[in-house]
């Protein structure tokens, strides 16, 4: 479970003398300032490793790049390990930087208490905590003279991911440098949530998407201000329109037939209405059932419409009842002008 409480220093040295004694148990030789045993990656493990932790990275590098910018100049430098402890990416001063190298604090190489003993990135990956660590209180020599701070990095489901250590030379200890780290590490938990999030919502939209596209019917989203905001494939299929219908008053397509402003009533909606849309280069009649959409909070945001023409549906009912019509309209004789003119509606109606 997360945890950003600083230690307080009592705690702290507790839990630095509990570490000197596992790295004992382990046979760390605190002698070492540079360990040939230590576990490093090769190139192509390193960019598996990079790959993996691809979303993770996007995320804390952006974090690591405004905490350095904090401590730029001032002889620092940031690197992220990953869950396991190897250091996957750094950025800082060139000085501090070349000094970690020497150190194998570089990417690809393992930080856990078993390879470089007592440190602050062994120790926030053991013990899941941010802690602080300064000069000879590293267990091996390598890290005398600096002086450095970790926090943990936890995923969405509260797992640890990794870790993100801040690095300095031992005269520049500072009581509010665990906290610049904490604040960074809590971002990059807040933005894996966010992300998370994003991407669940998504998901669900696709799914969305896939069962709306699926319906024979169209559906059409229109916002609060009568524009509409959205529209299945099969919606633009019916309408066989030209240009893009997001963006348009609904008005534009269906005139003055609905009342817009009433529509946009929470107590307002229609099943089955007839309407006429005016298409490129002829009107379509359509059926058409309107609903309210609400947010969380009861406020109505739009409506959705769902629409087929009429033809299609006469098409279906006639096809599943295996009836035909028994007479056409060349069937229906009249010569006077009203007459004509009557014919001429009921066959664009039809």
């Amino acid at each position: 479970m997360p945890m950003y409480n600083i230690p307080d220093p009592a705690a702290i040295r507790r839990e630095i003398d509990a570490s000197y004694e596992r790295c004992r148990k382990y046979g760390v030789d605190p002698e070492d300032e540079r360990n040939p045993r230590q576990k490093r990656l090769t190139s192509e493990q390193l960019d598996q490793r990079l790959e993996l932790n691809r979303e993770f990275l996007a995320i804390a590098a952006a974090q690591m790049q405004e905490l350095y910018q904090f401590v730029a100049g001032a002889g620092f430098a940031v690197n992220i390990a990953d869950r396991d402890g190897y250091i996957l990416h750094d950025i800082g001063d060139k000085p501090i930087l070349d000094e970690l190298f020497r150190g194998n604090c570089c990417p690809g190489y393992r930080w856990t208490e078993k390879d470089v003993g007592t440190s602050v990135i062994s120790l926030a990956l053991e013990r899941e905590i941010p802690v602080q660590i300064n000069d000879d209180e590293h267990y091996c020599r390598r890290g005398y003279g600096h002086t450095c701070s970790a926090a943990p990095v936890f995923d969405p489901d509260r797992k640890l991911i990794g870790v993100i250590a801040l690095s300095g030379n031992a005269d520049h200890v500072h009581p509010h440098t665990p906290g610049m780290v904490i604040t960074a590490a809590q971002a990059i938990n807040t933005q894996l949530r966010i992300q998370k999030t994003s991407l669940e919502l998504r998901l669900h939209n696709n799914y969305m998407r896939a069962i709306i596209d699926s319906i024979d019917s169209g559906v059409m989203a229109i916002d609060q201000n009568g524009v509409i905001n959205n529209i299945s494939n099969q919606g633009n299929s019916i309408l066989q329109w030209q240009a893009d219908l997001e963006g348009k008053p609904l008005a534009d397509i269906i005139g003055k037939q609905i009342d817009i402003d009433a529509m946009l009533d929470p107590g307002f909606e229609f099943v089955d209405r007839e309407v006429f849309i005016r298409a490129p280069g002829k009107t379509i009649q359509l059926i058409c059932t309107a609903k309210p959409i609400f947010d969380a909070n009861g406020r109505m945001q739009g409506f959705i419409i769902v629409f087929n023409e009429i033809k299609r549906l006469r098409r279906l009912v006639n096809k599943m009842a295996g009836t035909q019509a028994r007479f056409t309209f060349d069937d229906i004789v009249g010569v006077s002008p009203a007459f004509q003119e009557s014919k001429r509606l009921a066959m664009t109606a039809a």
